[in-house]
């Protein structure tokens, strides 16, 4: 497998994906995501700290297989869209080729990367007052940010109005302390801090994809269009991804079958073999 690309998705924080590659049989792991409001106050110290912390896992490739990944041969392609001005401008890109995993990380794989590791993700860590000025120490509690719809219809002007930080939210514990992933396994994990991917990914011998990496995939050599699958929402009737169906943000519908994440490979996969 020497110099070949392995590349890993996972539901990292809100939303996201985790890899690594391997060269000449040494791991180097790279990570790029979201980080939840845990972090987003965090100084360079504090990361440093973290950092130093991470260097103590064990950089041995638990995980040297291909078991469970598609092998994208790459190529070019037109990377972007016009929808969104932070897509803009539509361009040409070409990725070579790179393994990736069929599915997130689940709950189950994070929990093997915490039981070897004893690792300890940024949502469940002590908060240090230095970071947080003018915060009273009472409110420097451990926690996550947690999508809790408001009672009524609102402006969507301000994303406070439903994302909520909430003490005791973390990986194990999605949406507070009286929450757990009891019997959800199979399910992405979620509240994962750019740090803690970066733990995983070192572990896992993988890393992230790049955003080219990951457009390439999901369009799986299709032609741009509206959706990653096509130009419906909804081919013959039938949804093809966990999305918030009803009126965003106060009432979902849950048409889908799921009011939130769905286990993985709960949807059809891309003509890659890609869910």
């Amino acid at each position: 497998m020497n110099k070949k690309i392995y590349s890993l998705i996972a539901a990292i924080g809100f939303t996201g994906l985790l890899s690594a590659y391997g060269q000449e049989n040494k791991a180097v792991a790279t990570v790029s995501t979201t980080n939840c409001l845990a972090m987003c106050k965090a100084n360079m110290s504090k990361k440093a700290l973290l950092l130093q912390s991470i260097t103590k896992i064990s950089k041995e490739n638990p995980i040297d297989s291909t078991n469970e990944m598609v092998w994208i041969a790459g190529g070019e392609f037109s990377m972007g869209t016009v929808d969104y001005p932070d897509a803009k401008p539509v361009h040409k890109v070409s990725v070579k080729g790179y393994w990736i995993d069929e599915h997130e990380v689940t709950n189950a794989q994070f929990a093997s990367f915490v039981k070897e590791t004893n690792y300890v993700t940024i949502a469940e860590r002590p908060l240090n007052p230095a970071d947080y000025p003018g915060v009273p120490l009472d409110k420097l509690v451990p926690g996550s940010a947690v999508f809790v719809p408001p009672t009524g219809k609102v402006s969507l002007d301000n994303m406070q109005q439903w994302w909520q930080y909430v003490p005791g939210a973390n990986w194990q514990h999605p949406t507070g302390p009286q929450s757990n992933i009891v019997g959800l396994d199979d399910n992405p994990v979620v509240q994962v801090s750019y740090l803690d991917a970066k733990a995983y990914a070192e572990w896992a011998g993988k890393r992230l994809p790049t955003e080219a990496e990951w457009e390439f995939a999901a369009r799986a050599s299709r032609p741009a269009t509206k959706y990653y699958w096509g130009t419906e929402l909804k081919p013959n009737g039938k949804w093809q991804a966990t999305i918030f169906q009803g009126t965003f943000p106060n009432d979902n519908t849950a048409e889908d079958g799921f009011a939130g994440a769905a286990p993985v490979k709960s949807f059809p996969k891309n003509p890659f073999g890609i869910y």
